[in-house]
């Protein structure tokens, strides 16, 4: 009897515990488990952009290597080229002589302006010196020689004028009403030097953008045509989760939802933090190089999957660095459901991309340039 009754006993306990734990289960999911869209099909994504030759030749030197990580506008490689470099220093050395020749014309206006004062206040004063010798001579007090003499020097001194007058004239001419880096002769020099450098650039090829080397397809003396590629490089900037849902998952998705992201690199140790960004606009079998065709009797329905975009935030740092394609797991709250619906047409987001820097592939050149007319006012 007494074994009869503990084994009840035991049995009611066990089936009060079993009854316990279903009900925690079935509150924690009630509480809880009911707003949580999960998925595992999600990888990390982000911007890879490939770096191509923009001319044929050689590659000379190499100057970085795979995982190296470079700024916009360094240099990577350089292509064999020893035409555009001797044109290059061919155009700068005849900007520099332009400069010089400007400059000089501007030297010899001054003084030209100074000798036409000269000439036209010795004509002035030989034209009065004239005057008063007619009426000295004709009161008979001067020789015709004198005045011959005197009318002589009047007419050298008005053609040494319009003499001087006419150079200055052209000296004005070719140097123009514009400032020195605005002269025709300057401005030539200078289109022929940014040519010479757009040519020597080509053979340098440079970093569109900040990030690591992802891959390296290239190495010295190895020929390249123009457009084959060289380089992929990563920007660790530009980081997002492309989850893949079902379709039956959409319904309570929502953007602006708080996201749970785990990566089997870290585990569950490591907790990244995101948000619903993007709106599903097609399933993944709609950019398929062969898209199905159910318009046949041998139909078979199949659930799809959407890709959604999920945006780490805040954005990831370099202690915990996710590489692009690595698997992750979504978990989605869903129980704020006041935004935007993912399949609402029309709907925009604003991205909040980081600042990238803008190359300016001219602004070394426009340096050298404005450089060069500096030194040359400055003399």
């Amino acid at each position: 009897m007494a074994s009869n009754r503990t084994r009840r006993r035991n049995i009611i306990l066990f089936t009060l515990f079993v009854g316990l734990v279903t009900a925690a289960a079935y509150f924690h999911h009630w509480r809880y488990g009911q707003w949580l869209i999960e998925t595992e099909n999600a990888q990390v994504s982000g911007d890879m952009v490939k770096v191509s030759a923009l001319t044929e030749g050689s590659i000379a030197t190499l100057e970085i290597e795979q995982g190296d990580y470079v700024n916009a506008g360094e240099v990577l490689l350089t292509l064999a080229g020893n035409d555009a470099q001797a044109n290059y220093q061919h155009a700068l050395a005849a900007l520099r002589l332009a400069l010089q020749e400007v400059s000089a014309l501007v030297a010899k206006r001054s003084g030209q302006i100074s000798d036409v004062a000269r000439m036209a206040e010795k004509y002035t004063h030989s034209q009065s010196e004239h005057q008063r010798k007619l009426k000295l001579a004709a009161d008979g007090l001067l020789s015709d020689e004198a005045l011959t003499a005197s009318e002589s020097r009047v007419i050298q001194n008005r053609a040494a004028l319009a003499s001087a007058t006419a150079q200055l004239t052209e000296i004005e001419r070719r140097l123009g009403s514009l400032p020195l880096h605005q002269h025709p002769q300057i401005t030539l020099a200078s289109q022929q030097l940014r040519l010479a450098m757009y040519r020597l650039n080509k053979h340098q090829v440079r970093a569109p953008i900040s990030g690591y080397i992802a891959k390296r397809y290239v190495n010295v003396g190895q020929m390249v045509d123009a457009g084959s590629p060289l380089f992929t490089i990563s920007d660790p900037a530009q980081r997002w989760v492309e989850a893949n849902f079902k379709e039956d998952q959409l319904r309570n998705l929502r953007i602006g939802q708080p996201v749970a992201i785990y990566s089997d690199l870290y585990g569950k140790e490591v907790q990244f933090s995101g948000i619903v960004a993007a709106p599903a606009l097609a399933t993944g079998a709609a950019f398929a190089l062969l898209p199905a065709q159910n318009a046949t009797g041998n139909w078979v329905k199949i659930l799809q999957r959407v890709p959604v975009r999920i945006e780490f935030s805040p954005s990831l740092d370099s202690e915990t660095p996710l590489p692009i394609g690595a698997s992750l797991h979504i978990s989605v709250d869903s129980h704020n459901r006041k935004g935007a619906r993912l399949t609402d047409p029309g709907q925009r987001r604003q991205l909040r991309s980081a600042a990238r820097e803008q190359i300016d592939y001219s602004g070394e050149i426009e340096q050298i340039i404005t450089d060069l007319i500096e030194q040359q006012l400055l003399q």
